[in-house]
């Protein structure tokens, strides 16, 4: 673990280039490879390559690829802090989000046991939990907010001239495995409401309970403002998400179709002739001959 976090944002500072230049390369780096990137971004008065090697291990920045003793990577947290930095959201599944709501589920039931018993300390480190499971919800949703609208621009922009079916296909991947089973939890079965109002009553029951406590009656209310900020924050992101990715799915569905559709014609035209389609039975088409 790093001792001294101010060595690490002060090498951080000194050598972002090489961070950076670290964190965009998704395969392992051999000893060779990871001395030759470290070179290429030292000057003339820095230290030795093996010198800052060192310290990129020391400092939890680089740490060995699983199963490989001689190959190097950026670690999970530092890879997630630059992420962060610079606004590379990765999307969080559904299943994750449910995994917030049900530790909010147990912390909530802690909650109201230590208010049973009333348990200061234990209702201190119920809110405490409660707290951090709203804030990583919330970052996580805002994330994804992010990453579908960054997506939808890129879809939308197709600066690469991608085919419908290839634009289909990754729109399809963000309607199947975020915002369908998103909408279920929020605008459908609203177990997710359910959930943070039983939650939000149980922390106001927490402050006139307390009410003589005023630094516990201040932790009741931080957690539920929290609370609300991550309610409205998780509901707005979503449903403008939902705004912008919408009718581009509903428009490029029937693109993709159509396509998928002349590929197949064509392709039977190929092989059996234009008659094989029967056109003018299945479309109706009138025709007349002039003698």
């Amino acid at each position: 673990m790093i001792s001294d976090p101010q060595s690490f944002f002060r090498f951080a500072a000194r050598f972002y280039p090489l961070l950076s230049d670290l964190y965009y390369r998704t395969e392992g780096l051999s000893d060779g490879d990871l001395l030759d990137v470290i070179r290429r971004h030292l000057a003339s008065d820095d230290p030795s390559c093996e010198h800052i090697m060192e310290r990129l291990v020391k400092l939890c920045i680089n740490e060995t690829v699983p199963g490989e003793a001689s190959r190097w990577e950026i670690t999970h947290p530092v890879r997630s802090l630059l992420r962060f930095l610079l606004r590379e959201q990765r999307l969080t599944s559904v299943e994750v989000i449910q995994g917030y709501l049900d530790a909010l589920g147990s912390s909530r039931s802690e909650l109201e046991k230590s208010l049973g018993s009333a348990d200061r300390s234990g209702a201190l480190h119920a809110i405490g939990d409660i707290s951090e499971t709203v804030e990583r919800l919330r970052q996580d949703a805002c994330d994804n907010h992010s990453a579908i609208l960054n997506t939808t621009m890129e879809i939308k922009s197709n600066r690469e001239h991608l085919p419908a079916a290839e634009r289909f296909e990754t729109i399809n991947r963000l309607w199947v495995k975020y915002m369908d089973p998103m909408r279920d939890l929020i605008d459908v079965d609203k177990s997710m409401e359910a959930l943070l109002d039983s939650l939000d009553r149980l922390l106001y029951s927490g402050t006139l309970q307390f009410g003589r406590h005023a630094e516990l009656v201040r932790e009741f209310n931080g957690c539920r403002a929290r609370l609300l900020r991550m309610r409205r924050n998780v509901a707005a992101d979503f449903h403008e998400s939902l705004r912008e990715i919408e009718p581009l799915y509903e428009t490029l569905r029937v693109e993709s179709e159509l396509a998928r559709g002349a590929s197949v014609a064509l392709r039977r035209i190929d092989r059996e002739g234009v008659r094989s389609l029967d056109l003018d039975c299945m479309m109706a088409l009138p025709s007349w001959r002039t003698e």
